[in-house]
């Protein structure tokens, strides 16, 4: 009786403990936030920069698309990596931006960041940008990118955080 009763109960009780794990990984893979978004004011191509806070599983950014009222804003949108070239910085285009796992990060000039190419008119610190981030592992999301002076963008990259 006593061997029925493991051969039933043991099963049961791995599945329930199954179970509840996989929940927890599902939601650690969308813990990738953004903290800040910006770009400069100006026109012909922009880049942003994101402060980004994941305290989940390793993550990449695979694509990511101007919505809303910014839909028309630019012809493309690009991924952005630097590289070293014969012994200078270039600016690459990429398949993806990797965020670092249980860590804060950011997208950064002389790094990797998201072009806004052929830009249609002069953006302004009036201007709210919504772009469209494409996660490969959690759920893809809409941000907000203000637009600041070239003075308050050197200030925000030079501050002593990631």
């Amino acid at each position: 009786m006593k061997t029925l009763v493991a051969l039933v109960f043991v099963p049961f009780l791995l599945l329930v403990v199954a179970g509840c794990g996989g929940g927890s990984v599902a939601a650690e893979a969308n813990r990738v936030k953004v903290i800040d978004a910006f770009i400069t004011e100006g026109s012909m191509a922009l880049a942003v920069y994101l402060d980004l806070d994941n305290h989940g599983r390793a993550d990449r950014i695979v694509g990511a698309d101007l919505v809303g009222d910014s839909a028309g804003l630019a012809a493309k949108v690009t991924l952005h990596q630097t590289a070293e070239r014969d012994g200078l910085s270039v600016m690459e285009p990429t398949d993806g931006i990797d965020i670092a796992g249980e860590t804060d990060g950011a997208l950064r000039p002389g790094d990797a960041h998201i072009m806004l190419e052929d830009v249609s008119r002069e953006v302004t610190t009036d201007d709210l940008v919504s772009l469209r981030l494409d996660l490969d592992r959690a759920e893809d999301m809409t941000i907000e990118i203000r637009v600041v002076t070239a003075d308050d963008a050197v200030a925000l990259l030079t501050k002593d955080t990631p």
